[in-house]
């Protein structure tokens, strides 16, 4: 759930990593032994025997080592001008049903733009848009509203001039608590609307309050003292191979560390619950090379190539990792079940 489609500043379809409030330097078997163990976990849920779960792992394994191969043999500026173009990759895909399938989201996905969730969100109220008093998973904060920020706050010194220049003919019209997913629970979101001076000048920005990452070390060293939206921030825009470029970071009114991005603009994902063994096979294969894409922009490819092609039976060790790891997955859920929090 950590991948999806979004925009490129020069509005081409991209995959990629898209999850990053806990973004940390650390090593790069973390996020491998994390992307293993949830591909068991979805295998699982999709009804796969054992042996076809440790395929899967397996199929990972050489998908991570063969991409951060290749990725080993390019020069830096190659590596890092990588991009994983969603109507390219189809196209490779040469018309198989996991193919047409991902048309259909990435298709979908192309219409998820400012418009259309304004329209969807908004309503007129005396000549200005406000959002909706109605709308699943958005609270109007009429009350309790003083660590909202402003635009005019220290977000826009974070994005680049040119941008700064643009959002100027833009005026904060309103803003509305937003529900966070799973993973955010706790942390402070809200949406803000922004228009211009004519009508259809519209466009909404997310608010995500930023906290110390679990991944930080117990002593700070690993940017513990640093602004925990910066942090993300800067994970988000080392790690992609293009980023949202409203993406920025800023202070809540109460003192709170922030980050602001674009709403919606372009995002899609796949339904893994709808996928058959073969499609999804494909889709953690892509997943993999994402992962080793964004590990070479930022790690030692070399390093890490030259560690895996040195390890023996290295697609059978993350395999029995990724089993163990989802078995206690699945006991730690049972337990917090159990315990009818």
């Amino acid at each position: 759930m950590n991948f999806g489609f979004y925009a490129s500043p020069e509005r081409t379809l991209l995959f990629d990593l898209n999850d990053f409030d806990e973004t940390a330097p650390g090593p790069f078997e973390w996020d491998l032994k994390r992307l293993a163990i949830s591909c068991v976990l979805v295998a699982r849920e999709l009804g796969l025997a054992e042996d076809e779960q440790l395929a899967l792992v397996k199929a990972v394994a050489r998908q991570y080592r063969n991409s951060m191969t290749a990725y080993a043999e390019m020069n830096r500026l190659d590596t890092w001008y990588s991009r994983i173009r969603v109507y390219e990759f189809l196209q490779e895909l040469d018309g198989s049903h996991f193919a047409e399938y991902l048309r259909r989201v990435a298709d979908k996905s192309l219409k998820n733009d400012a418009a259309r969730v304004v329209r969807r969100m908004c309503v007129e109220q005396r000549g200005e848009l406000r959002f909706g008093s109605d709308l699943s998973g958005l609270q109007q904060c009429r009350e309790d509203r003083d660590w909202i920020p402003s635009i005019t706050d220290d977000y826009l010194e974070t994005i680049r001039p040119e941008l700064r220049y643009l959002l100027a003919s833009f005026h904060q019209r309103d803003s509305v608590l937003k529900v966070v997913g799973v993973g955010s629970v706790g942390r402070r979101c809200c949406l803000v609307l922004l228009q211009g001076e004519r009508p259809n000048d519209v466009m909404i920005l997310q608010v995500k309050e930023a906290v110390a990452s679990v991944l930080d070390d117990e002593d700070g060293s690993s940017g513990a003292s640093l602004h925990h939206g910066r942090r993300v921030v800067e994970g988000q825009r080392l790690m992609q191979s293009a980023s949202d470029p409203f993406l920025g970071w800023g202070f809540l009114r109460d003192g709170g560390h922030c980050y602001w991005r674009q709403f919606r603009d372009w995002k899609g994902s796949v339904e893994l619950q709808k996928m058959d063994s073969c499609c999804f096979a494909t889709y953690v294969e892509l997943c993999a090379h994402a992962l080793a894409k964004s590990h070479a922009r930022t790690g030692d490819c070399v390093a890490i190539s030259d560690s895996l092609r040195s390890t023996r039976r290295f697609a059978g060790l993350l395999g029995r990792y990724a089993m163990s790891g989802a078995d206690q997955v699945e006991l730690d859920f049972s337990a917090y079940l159990d315990a009818k929090l």
